[in-house]
């Protein structure tokens, strides 16, 4: 029976979300190397396992940058990338990013994105325009829809 044994040193607290044919990973708060290191194994076996075609590695969470976090990102991006997975790393803060310039950490061939916002618009996944909303149901934006239920009521 194979089971992980999770505990405080190697379980991952970062969610890997699944976006369609993508996946999703937000950094967050303070990652241990044992973490980043789990991270980044379980990110590469999603990536083999579904043939996802994105990776948008999300860094606008992250509140400390050490030299084995940088790293692992690095190497997570460019593992990805030789996998044929477009990589794109987001929401880097400007010490995040000046931390990355001092370790001369290269990022060849992996796309960078202001927020997770961009990165997502990237890919294809673009937030709806609010005129789109304009011609759906438009009792319910009109507060016609509650006039038709006290009528309903009034005539019971």
């Amino acid at each position: 029976m194979n089971t992980r044994i999770l505990d405080e040193d190697t379980s991952t607290p970062v969610p890997i979300i699944r976006l369609w044919d993508s996946l999703l990973v937000p950094l967050q708060g303070d990652l241990t190397d044992a973490q980043a290191t789990m991270l980044s194994a379980d990110v590469l076996r999603n990536i083999e396992r579904r043939g996802c075609s994105a990776l948008i590695i999300d860094a606008s969470g992250l509140w400390l940058v050490d030299s084995h976090l940088c790293s692992v990102i690095a190497d997570l991006a460019r593992s990805a990338s030789l996998m044929g997975t477009r990589t794109i790393l987001s929401g880097l803060q400007p010490e995040v990013a000046l931390t990355l310039l001092a370790m001369d950490v290269t990022l060849d061939g992996i796309e960078t994105c202001l927020n997770l916002e961009q990165a997502l618009e990237s890919i294809g996944i673009v937030a709806p325009r609010s005129d789109d909303f304009s011609g759906l149901v438009p009792e319910l934006l009109s507060g016609s829809a509650d006039d038709s239920l006290d009528q309903e009521k009034s005539s019971e």
